[in-house]
């Protein structure tokens, strides 16, 4: 009569249908719990079958387990946990949970599940490094293997390595070295799919060419990236973020997308004039289309419309997820996600991760040793892990990518926003304040080792800008006070 309640039946209007059916009543279980069959499967009940020991783990939604929830809480708690049935009996529970890509199970399930991986951090309460010898060779008979403190099974890699190994190879990529640096300018935004400073650039290549005069000059376009950050990029890598940020435009964003197009390049006060929509809902169009890259600015500042991919959407995220990784190297779905702002849903960057898996171009495993987060990894990244160091000093700005990556993965390992970070090899060794301000490069507040100063001076140079202290010129708190004190005789005394 149980199931009466989920068809919003009263139990007597549910017997008197069950009655007009011919359904029988049968008693079933331990707890004698009266159930109701049909005639036909009566004599079904009565064969004799083979007894069925497999052992089976169910959710608490399944039906099976509706009458037993006194029985679970009482013996389990109120947690949620997935109980293991035998023979119609409760023989105990998995404590598992659904990850970022694979399943935990914290307390003793396979593709089913939409996942790939079991990893088993525990077994009858003790942790896989203290679990029976027996138990362990019982789990790597079935096909399980041990990495980083568990039992892991499924698609994946299992060497684990400490966080500098990481940061080591995720450096090496970044083209800061002398011998590794790139060609111009063009190649700098074809690998990066945009720059935003030119003192990233200036890291990065041998033929440096301001992002001012390339703009100047039509080489590239001004507007959102991808991660978004307002920055420079090129019409092929602005027709590939439009692609990827497509969606449905209002009737207003058609109407200012189709002057742009007809009058372009257009600038705003233009096109404000022009637009038969009041000021507001134009300015808010506007908006719209730049932020979606449906827009960009070009050497006057004026509107130009991006040239149209023929790329899908998926197809479009999936190439700049597959960027992010010739760039970055390893990294977790979840900082990825962070990376790319949220932008799109986790659900879709797993799939784009599973694509990049499926063309041999990725590897996942739990690299991080001692950590339980899922990393993927480059083909290119993970041959370089443990291989590879550096001893280079290199000075960061806060609007360099590299930066925003390592906020979105390893945020401990910098200070506040809005400093230049000072590095040695993978070390944050210091930080500092700066700007540059009529062809000056200011500084103030340097903090960090002893070296950092000579740091900063030599950087300074490699932008082509002279050093000026920002506290130079300055009266000192002293001087104030000593100033008052002669202008005000008599103060402190007593």
């Amino acid at each position: 009569m149980q199931a009466a309640s989920y068809l919003n039946t009263e139990p007597d209007d549910a017997a008197v249908l069950l009655s007009k059916i011919g359904a029988k009543s049968i008693t079933v279980g331990l707890e004698r719990t009266e159930m109701f069959v049909l005639p036909d499967e009566v004599r079904l009940l009565d064969e004799v079958r083979g007894r069925d020991d497999k052992l089976r783990i169910l959710s608490l939604y399944d039906s099976f387990l509706s009458d037993k929830w006194t029985e679970i809480s009482s013996r389990f708690g109120e947690a949620w946990i997935y109980p293991r049935v035998r023979d119609g009996r409760i023989v105990g529970m998995i404590d598992k949970w659904l990850l970022s890509g694979s399943v935990e199970v914290r307390d003793m399930f396979y593709n089913s599940l939409g996942v790939e991986i079991v990893r088993v951090t525990s077994v009858f309460g003790a942790d896989v490094e203290h679990i029976d010898a027996d138990v362990k060779q019982e789990f790597l008979r079935r096909g399980y293997s041990e990495s980083n403190g568990m039992l892991v099974k499924g698609n994946l890699v299992t060497p684990c390595f400490e966080r500098d190994e990481i940061l080591e190879v995720i450096f090496s990529l970044q083209n800061l070295d002398e011998e590794s640096q790139l060609p111009d300018m063009i190649d700098a935004l074809a690998l990066y799919g945009g720059l935003r400073s030119n003192a990233e650039a200036l890291l990065r290549v041998r033929k440096f060419e301001s992002l001012q005069r390339l703009l100047k000059r039509g080489a590239v376009v001004r507007g959102h990236l991808v991660p978004d950050r307002v920055g420079y990029c090129r019409a092929e890598e602005a027709g590939l973020y439009m692609a990827a940020r497509r969606s449905d435009l209002t009737a207003d964003e058609k109407l200012v997308l189709r002057i742009v197009k007809d009058q372009q390049p257009v600038k705003r006060d233009r096109l404000l004039d022009l637009s038969p929509l009041g000021r507001e809902d134009t300015v808010e169009a506007m908006k719209a289309l730049y932020l979606s890259s449906r827009t960009y600015l070009d050497s006057s500042l004026a509107f130009v419309s991006t040239k149209r991919q023929k790329t899908a959407r998926q197809s479009a995220w999936i190439q700049i997820v597959k960027r992010l990784f010739d760039n970055y190297g390893i990294m977790t779905a979840e900082s990825l996600s962070m990376l790319l702002g949220h932008e799109i849903p986790m659900r879709e960057i797993r799939r784009a991760l599973r694509t990049l898996e499926d063309e041999k171009l990725l590897v996942k495993g739990f690299l991080l040793r001692g950590s339980g987060a899922l990393h993927w990894a480059s083909i290119q990244a993970y041959s370089k892990l443990g291989k590879i160091s550096s001893s280079e000093h290199v000075v960061l700005s806060p609007e360099d990518n590299l930066m925003q990556f390592l906020r979105a993965s390893y945020r401990d390992l910098l200070p506040e926003t809005g400093r230049h970070v000072i590095f040695h090899g993978t070390k944050a060794i210091g930080s500092f304040e700066g700007r540059i301000k009529a062809g000056r490069f200011e500084v103030s507040d340097i903090q960090g080792d002893p070296t950092c100063p000579e740091i900063v001076d030599g950087y300074a140079r490699s932008l082509g800008l002279a050093l000026r202290d920002r506290d130079e010129g300055r009266v000192s708190d002293w001087e104030i006070m000593d100033f008052y004190q002669r202008t005000h005789p008599g103060l402190g005394d007593e």
